[in-house]
């Protein structure tokens, strides 16, 4: 089965003729002693209506119903494919192609979905006309200029390569050259030259009667095809060769003529070897309502023999085709519909069976149909080309041709449907009112619209202003504004009108309470909403409110940067809550930002760094998370900093404007990357509870040592369910720990090589792979010089073994008694295990010897009693018997057996019937710990 690109059926010729004028000789001059009918040489096949060509002086057959590639020239632009040593060519007119040069044609067939490539070599001096096929049927035209009869040399060679490659395709498959030649004119004779070992296949219509063939001649085992008849005749064949050999071609006349002509790649040259159904394409169009409607057009070609037409073909565009939901097909042959019956459709595949190929031969049909994309899904953004603004939407086709159960042709055509959405932004103008003297960087984008909806599902639609519009003066202002699709990118201007006031506003102060009383209690009489104007704001120089109020669910609004006068703002213990805005580094004048005891979220704005007045900061006892920002150090009229009691962390910068005596960092989770306290903090107890180095610092620590199973593990250090959960957390000097805030960074290493294996966050699923009996060292916020910001961990692997065995066993024995008598352990030994491995099983093994007294041997044996099972009889001697087995304790480790021995269980020993006398006997037990394999 071979996969093709989508082509066009590709048509070449051989032709013969002569271009000049030639002298008129008789008749009875023309000499065509030996020449013979079509079919009696050995590579001449006549092609029955069943594709097979048949030899008529050897009997061989060829079967050309399959593995045949069809050499036809289906490029678009003969400029873009037709190269001589490497230059491009001119068209339409005769140029020199000199002895050794080479002519190289692109996209002259298709094998297993590879175009191929026709490399054209001169062996005589000649010249070429490359045709555009507005001009001439024959596509390329060759000419010399000397007489050339059978025994000279042909003119020129040609093989195939891979078109991508330039490589010889050595597959074992045949190449059909289709060509088109012309009996001698009534005067003279004119011929073919082609090799005596390429087979040459013409159908069965008769032609072959009139056809004239010479025997075998010539240094290049050459045959002429043609002859010297009354009125000359056109005569189409094919030569049949492998894919990889190289075939000569060249011309014939009779001796007296100047110059012969002859042509490759005819278009009027008539195909009789089997042709494909590649001549396919599937094209689409925008309907302009977020669909496209699609036409596929296929030229069934109209076969030379019955048995070139196959079973079926199947045009299937099913494969990805589900989000487009596609409407059921029509096919039309021109501007007919084909009735339903005449083929089968099911799920976006038509089927024609070879009845419908031999109707409709040599027509061209055309499959129309649309699609009713739902947008809605969530899968139709993967479609989209932001960039473009367009959907992009790929339908593949998949032709099949089958011919019977094991042949098949197949080939992929995909057509990139580009759809644009027809997305429509809509929003209405909310006539707001805004204060003269301010611009819309005092507003937000939404007081100004109202309305907002996108006609794509599930559609966002943001405003933003375009530019900043300042209100210079009282009266109606155009504001422009854009819309735009969050999900499309797509942007919309919109204009809206504003009315400009004299007034100040409450909405231009989010309405928060708290500042607009401070401002009319400083500006009265006038009032906010009533006659307070912008230019009013600029005399308010200090807020500074330390009365028991309370400003719960109030914020700062960033339009207070209006107060662009403002010295001091101090807003003491009075439960504001949300963000510090950024538009306070705005407030260049402030010198004095105090707004502690409240409970601001958040991080420290950066844009702090930008206040070079500031003198006095006080953020503490809030809720603010994050860093310091980076060039706060750099303020140098700052005298006084608090941001203690907030869940800070990172590393402090340095102020070298210090030494600083209101410095206060405590209570928070901040460090200072040196081994030494922060030089420029005056009092020790305003980094107290932070990992910077003092009396009353945090330090980090952790799980200092865990179990592994074996080395190079992998463990994920911030999961609490795993193994190697390190625990990390702040401990205090009374050694009691907390919680670390969100935040940290933290590093971890190997100590002894100073190998990395993590730097980052503390992420649940972080995993690294750490090995036993090796320290490694975890570094927060990267404050290596701070020994409170370092901790170390090593992994110990599991084991097992025997933990304790008794010293000394005792056993009471009665002459006579043959009873099992319990060994005894004494109350300072044990016999244990230990075994901390996971999921692993032990045996305990014992050897014991034989009792002995200085005269005579103990007859009995050993038995031991567990809890469940009956006695196990234990031989002395060198075998080692199973006594007891059990699963590892991955968190205890110890298994304590003989905690369970008594009267019922444990190690006994039994006398024979007789022979034993009493005396002192002993001996010696081993014992032995094995590990017992799971399943």
């Amino acid at each position: 089965m071979q996969g093709k690109k989508t082509c066009w059926v590709l048509y070449v010729a051989l032709f013969t003729a002569s271009l000049l004028i030639l002298p008129k000789i008789s008749y009875a001059d023309i000499n065509v002693t030996g020449w013979s009918r079509f079919g009696y040489l050995s590579n001449e096949y006549i092609l029955n209506n069943q594709g097979i060509a048949s030899n008529l002086t050897t009997g061989e057959q060829i079967d050309l119903t399959s593995n045949v590639v069809n050499l036809n020239y289906f490029g678009k632009n003969i400029e873009d494919d037709a190269r001589i040593q490497n230059s491009v060519p001119k068209l339409d007119q005769y140029i020199p192609f000199s002895k050794g040069q080479e002519l190289r044609l692109k996209n002259i067939g298709i094998y297993k979905g590879k175009d191929l490539e026709i490399r054209i070599k001169s062996l005589d001096t000649l010249s070429v006309m490359i045709s555009s096929r507005e001009k001439s049927s024959m596509l390329l035209d060759f000419q010399n200029s000397s007489s050339s009869k059978v025994k000279d040399t042909p003119k020129i060679s040609y093989f195939l390569v891979d078109q991508e490659s330039g490589q010889v395709i050595n597959d074992n498959i045949n190449a059909m050259m289709p060509i088109r030649t012309t009996s001698g004119w009534r005067n003279y004779i004119e011929a073919m030259v082609i090799q005596k070992n390429i087979a040459l296949i013409v159908s069965d219509k008769g032609q072959e009667k009139n056809l004239l063939r010479s025997k075998y001649n010539g240094d290049y085992s050459s045959i002429a095809i043609g002859g010297a008849m009354v009125n000359a005749q056109v005569f189409d064949m094919s030569m049949l060769h492998r894919l990889n050999k190289e075939i000569v071609l060249g011309s014939y006349v009779d001796e007296g003529f100047f110059s012969t002509s002859f042509s490759l790649f005819d278009s009027k040259a008539k195909i009789i070897s089997p042709q494909d159904y590649n001549k396919v394409s599937v094209r689409s169009t925008d309907t302009g309502s977020g669909n496209s409607s699609y036409i596929i057009e296929q030229e069934l070609p109209e076969q030379e023999v019955t048995a070139y037409y196959p079973e079926k073909l199947e045009l299937d565009y099913s494969k990805e085709a589900s989000d487009l939901k596609l409407s059921k097909p029509t096919v039309y042959f021109g501007n007919e519909a084909i009735a339903e019956t005449e083929y089968n459709y099911f799920n976006n595949k038509v089927t024609f069976p070879k009845s419908f190929l031999q109707k409709y031969a040599g027509k061209n049909i055309q499959i129309k149909f649309k699609s009713a994309i739902d947008y809605s899904t969530k899968q139709m953004l993967s479609y989209y080309d932001k960039t473009k603004q367009k959907f992009n939407f790929p339908l593949t086709l998949k032709s099949t041709s089958t011919k019977n159960a094991v042949s098949k042709t197949e080939m992929e055509v995909t057509n990139d449907g580009i759809v644009t959405f027809p997305l429509v932004l809509t929003a209405q103008g909310a006539n707001k009112t805004v204060a003269v003297k301010s611009s819309t960087d005092n507003y937000n984008v939404a007081e100004f619209i109202k309305n907002l909806s996108s006609n794509f599902p599930n559609d966002t639609v943001i405003p933003t202003f375009k530019n900043k519009v300042e209100f210079k003066t009282i009266g109606n202002v155009n504001i422009p504004i854009m819309l735009k699709s969050e999900l499309l990118g797509i942007e919309k201007e919109i204009t809206v009108q504003a009315k400009v006031e004299q007034i100040v506003i409450s909405s231009f102060f989010e309405n928060q309470a708290w500042l607009i009383e401070e401002i009319n209690r400083q500006l009265a009489p006038k009032a906010i909403d009533k006659d307070l104007t912008m230019a009013d704001l600029l005399e308010i120089r200090s807020i500074s409110n330390r009365t028991d109020a309370s400003f719960a669910g109030q914020h700062i609004p960033k339009t207070i940067t209006a107060l662009a006068n403002l010295e001091v703002l101090e807003l003491k213990d009075k439960h504001l809550s949300g963000k510090l805005p950024d538009e306070l580094g705005d407030m260049i004048t402030l010198k004095k930002l105090s707004v502690f005891g409240n409970s601001f979220s958040g991080g420290i704005p950066q844009t702090l760094t930008k206040l070079e007045s500031l003198e006095f900061l006080a953020l503490d006892d809030n809720k603010l998370t994050g860093t310091v920002p980076s060039g706060l150090e750099k303020l140098t009229k700052l005298k006084q900093v608090y941001i203690n009691k907030n869940a800070l962390v990172g590393i402090l910068p340095t102020f070298n404007l210090g030494p600083f005596y209101n410095f206060s960092i405590r209570d928070t989770q901040l460090t200072y990357n040196e081994k030494n306290s922060p030089s420029f903090i005056s009092n020790e107890t305003q980094y107290q509870q932070t990992f910077a180095v003092g009396k009353n610092s945090l330090s980090l620590t952790g799980i200092k040592s865990f179990l592994i199973s074996d080395d190079g593990a992998i463990i994920k250090p911030f999961d609490p369910t795993n193994e190697g959960f390190l625990n990390l957390r702040a401990q205090k000097k009374d050694m009691t720990e907390v919680e670390l805030y969100s935040g940290h960074t933290f590093k971890i290493l190997n100590k002894e090589d100073g190998q990395v294996l993590y730097d980052g966050q503390a992420i649940k699923n972080t995993e690294i792979k750490i090995d036993s009996d090796t320290i490694y060292q975890v570094v927060m916020d990267n404050a290596e010089k701070n020994p409170n910001n370092i901790t170390e961990f090593e992994a110990k692997l599991r084991e097992y073994k025997l933990s304790e065995v008794p010293k000394t066993l005792s056993l009471d024995l009665t002459l006579g008694d043959l009873a099992h008598q319990p060994v005894k352990i004494s109350s300072k030994d044990s016999l244990s295990v230990f075994d901390n491995r996971l999921n692993s099983q032990w045996q305990l093994k014992i050897k014991p010897s034989e009792l002995k007294s200085q005269t005579r041997t103990m007859l009995g044996n050993y038995f031991y009693k567990s809890k469940e099972g009956k006695p196990v009889e234990i031989l002395a001697g060198d075998s080692f018997t199973t006594i007891e087995s059990g699963i590892s304790d991955s968190k205890a480790g110890i298994i304590d057996i003989s905690k369970e021995w008594n009267d019922q269980s444990g190690l006994f020993y039994k006398q024979s019937i007789n022979g034993n006398y009493k005396d002192s006997y002993t001996g010696r037990i081993e014992w032995q710990l094995v590990d017992a394999p799971t399943g």
